[in-house]
C-alpha cells in the first residue's frame, strides 16, 4: 500500500505565506495543478482534468504534459529558482513544451512581448521553432513564467523576503512545521532560495514525520492485525496489510489525515492510496475505500493488473 500526501508542499508554501489566493486554490476541490495549466496556457479546467484522470499524454506525458509542466513551475518558483536554476531543474525539453503552450495560450503576447521576440512573424511560428530557443531564451521563458506565478500570488514574493530576512537575523536558523529546525550552513542573503524550500519541504517532512510516530505509537491495533510500515520516501508511506484487512489503509489514512495547524490556521493535507503487489506504477489500483468496492474486488484488479504486465515480459524479465 502506498499512502502519500497530496501537493504537500504546495499546501505548506500556502499557509506559510499567508497568501488568500493561494490558500483557497490549495484547499478547495479543484485539481490545484489543472487550475494553473488553466490560469498559466489557458486550456479548459475541465478538459485537463479529464484528459489527466484518462492518462492523455499531452497532459501526463513526464516531459512534455501540461500538468507536468506546470508542477515544474510550481516547485520552481515556490523554491525561488533564477531562470537558469529552474531550466537546470526541469530539463530542455519540458522548457521547450513549456514554451509552446504559453505561445498556445492567452498569455502568448505578453510572453512574445518579453522576450522581444518579432511578433509580426505570429505565435505559431515561435510555437513551431520552439526546439531552436536559445538557453538564454529558455531561461527567460521560465523567468516569465515564475513573473505569472507571482502575478497570481503577490503574497508569495513578499513572505520569501520576510523568510530570508528573518533567516539572516537568526544566524541560518530556520524553524520548521513540526518542531524541527535547519541551519544554513552559506549564509541567507547569499543562497535566499533554501530559506523558502526549507519552509516548504521541512513542513512536509514534519508533517509525515508526526504521522508515522502516531502510527508507531498509537496504533498497536494495526500493528497486532499485521501492518508494518517498509519506508518513507519524502511525502509517502509505503506499507503492507494483509489481504482480508484492506479496512487497515482507511485507519492509516486517518491518522495521516491529522489537521495541522500554522500561524492560528487549521488545514489538512489530503492523501491518496494505492495498492500493489510488487511496487511498479504500471500495476497499482486506486485505493477508494470499501463502500463501493470489496476487498475481494480490489485483490482481484491487482491481480489482473500485474498478470497485464507479467504476460508482456521474457522469461528472463521475470526472473
Amino acid at each position: 500500500v502506498s499512502v502519500d500526501y497530496s501537493q504537500s508542499d504546495s499546501y505548506f508554501v500556502a499557509f506559510e505565506c499567508g497568501d488568500e489566493t493561494m490558500i483557497e486554490t490549495v484547499t478547495d476541490d479543484r485539481d490545484t495543478h489543472s487550475v494553473h495549466v488553466e490560469f498559466f496556457f489557458g486550456y479548459d479546467y475541465a478538459a485537463v482534468v479529464e484528459g489527466a484522470e484518462k492518462k492523455e499524454e499531452w497532459v501526463v506525458h513526464p516531459d512534455t504534459g501540461v500538468r507536468q509542466i506546470i508542477k515544474k513551475v510550481s516547485h520552481g518558483t515556490n523554491y525561488d529558482m533564477g531562470g537558469a536554476t529552474m531550466l537546470l531543474n526541469i530539463r530542455r525539453p519540458a522548457a521547450i513544451a513549456m514554451v509552446r503552450a504559453l505561445l498556445s495560450g492567452n498569455n502568448a503576447a505578453l510572453f512574445m512581448k518579453s522576450l522581444g521576440l518579432d511578433t509580426s512573424r505570429g505565435a505559431d511560428y515561435y510555437a513551431n521553432n520552439a526546439q531552436m530557443f536559445s538557453t538564454k531564451q529558455l531561461e527567460a521563458a521560465c523567468e516569465f513564467a515564475q513573473a505569472l506565478y507571482y502575478r497570481r500570488y503577490p503574497g508569495a514574493k513578499q513572505w520569501k523576503s520576510a523568510v530570508v530576512l528573518e533567516a539572516t537575523r537568526d544566524f541560518g536558523v530556520i524553524p520548521m512545521y513540526g518542531g524541527g529546525t535547519t541551519v544554513m550552513l552559506a549564509k541567507p542573503a547569499a543562497n535566499p532560495r533554501f530559506v523558502p524550500a526549507a519552509k516548504g519541504q521541512g513542513g512536509t517532512a514534519g508533517n509525515i514525520n508526526n504521522a508515522m510516530l502516531r502510527l508507531y505509537l498509537l496504533a498497536d491495533g494495526m500493528w497486532k492485525a499485521g501492518y508494518r510500515m517498509i519506508i518513507q520516501v519524502h511525502d509517502e508511506i509505503v506499507s503492507s496489510v494483509p489481504e482480508n484487512r484492506l479496512d487497515l489503509i482507511d485507519r492509516q489514512i486517518a491518522i495521516m489525515e491529522e489537521p495541522c495547524v500554522i500561524r492560528g490556521r487549521k488545514f489538512v493535507v489530503p492523501v491518496e492510496a494505492e495498492l500493489s503487489r510488487t511496487w511498479t506504477k504500471k500495476s497499482t489500483v486506486v485505493w477508494k475505500g470499501l463502500r463501493d468496492k470489496t476487498q475481494e474486488t480490489y485483490l482481484a484488479e491487482v491481480d489482473a493488473k500485474e498478470a497485464k504486465i507479467k504476460a508482456k515480459l521474457t522469461p528472463k524479465e521475470i526472473f
